[in-house]
């Protein structure tokens, strides 16, 4: 299901001025946001071990760090990412959006089409 998109004139995030509104809109209190932002403890972090000799070769190779957003701080993620989602973006804009493809848009030939 689309949600309607606005112009970003129209987005609740568009000239927030205070701490406080942007507080209400995220639906947390300003203390919790106040101690979100000056928390060090939210990301767990972990180290991530290589896979077994069997692995696909795609798959992590090579041990790596982690860090997984806790449970609090990621509801303000999804809560600011659902708020972005409704701006329209320009017709130019291709990074990360959906349906859309650098490619196509450009009207770039495919690289079969560029040996003709």
């Amino acid at each position: 299901m689309q949600k309607h998109k606005y112009p970003l004139s129209q987005s609740p995030l568009y000239k927030l001025r205070t701490k406080k509104k942007l507080a209400l809109l995220l639906g947390q209190s300003l203390d919790d946001l106040q101690k979100l932002a000056s928390s060090n403890d939210n990301y767990k972090v972990y180290t991530l071990s290589p896979k077994g000799k069997l692995a696909h070769p795609y798959f992590l190779k090579k041990e790596r760090l982690v860090q997984e957003v806790r449970p609090h701080l990621k509801s303000v993620h999804e809560r600011i990412l659902s708020l972005l989602k409704c701006v329209k973006t320009s017709d130019y804009l291709h990074s990360a959006t959906k349906g859309k493809s650098l490619q196509n848009e450009r009207g770039n030939p495919s690289p079969k089409q560029s040996r003709q």
